[in-house]
């Protein structure tokens, strides 16, 4: 791939070659959970939380806006929130096929682990730990919180199922991938070859997709971070 970001919500990616086939290979769609049920200003990482009301709207908004293949393969941490997300997009497919395949709930796809600091008010964390929480800060790829994760564990942890994921591309087949800001921003350094220091160039919202395709010239990004299916 090779694209250009706008670092924005709704920002459409381009690459310089795009699909020369009306119908990709594949398509992978990464889609973060909706709003969780959480007090604004925690960290909560691994900490389990249920979607909210508004979260479970979007999400149901969300999947109103799909009109592509229905996924063969839906994929998805196994966080409350995450599963849940993954429930109602699955729910919303039922009707054009009752075989649909079951969710798969992968720990490999869960948000990083801030460790101790899980489940804590970020301000609180600043009070208790500022040392580690300064250090932290300034190389977050290859250091990790007490007792948690550092971003490239995160990237280790979800590159075996990119893999297998990237088996399927001469299938045509369409995946779903319900996760959280790390995991999606892992998977697309890997997809991309971007450096996982330019990870936070892109953006992850709630209830927001990114579309990858893939066609006879290779993987193409279609959309980045839209809050509807593109």
């Amino acid at each position: 791939i090779n694209a250009e970001y706008m670092g924005s919500q709704n920002a459409f990616l381009t690459t310089k070659n795009s699909l020369k086939t009306g119908v990709p290979k594949m398509v992978l769609y990464l889609i973060m959970h909706g709003l969780p049920d959480e007090e604004k200003g925690r960290c909560i990482g691994q900490t389990d939380t249920k979607l909210s009301a508004e979260g479970a709207r979007q999400i149901e908004n969300l999947s109103r806006t799909f009109k592509g293949r229905v996924p063969t393969r839906i994929c998805t941490s196994d966080t409350s929130r995450a599963a849940q997300t993954a429930e109602i997009i699955r729910e919303s497919f039922n009707f054009k096929s009752p075989d649909l395949a079951p969710i798969e709930k992968l720990p490999a796809l869960r948000e990083v682990s801030f460790g101790k600091w899980d489940g804590l008010k970020w301000d609180e964390v600043m009070d208790k730990d500022s040392g580690k929480f300064l250090d932290w800060t300034k190389d977050w790829v290859n250091k990790n919180p007490p007792g948690g994760e550092k971003f490239r564990d995160v990237a280790k942890r979800v590159k075996p199922l990119l893999d297998d994921i990237l088996k399927l591309v001469e299938a045509k087949e369409t995946v779903i991938v319900v996760s959280h800001p790390a995991p999606i921003r892992a998977i697309l350094c890997h997809i991309l070859g971007l450096p996982l220091e330019k990870s936070f160039s892109l953006r992850v919202d709630h209830a927001c997709v990114y579309e990858v395709d893939w066609g006879v010239d290779g993987a193409e990004l279609r959309c980045g971070n839209c809050p509807m299916f593109y």
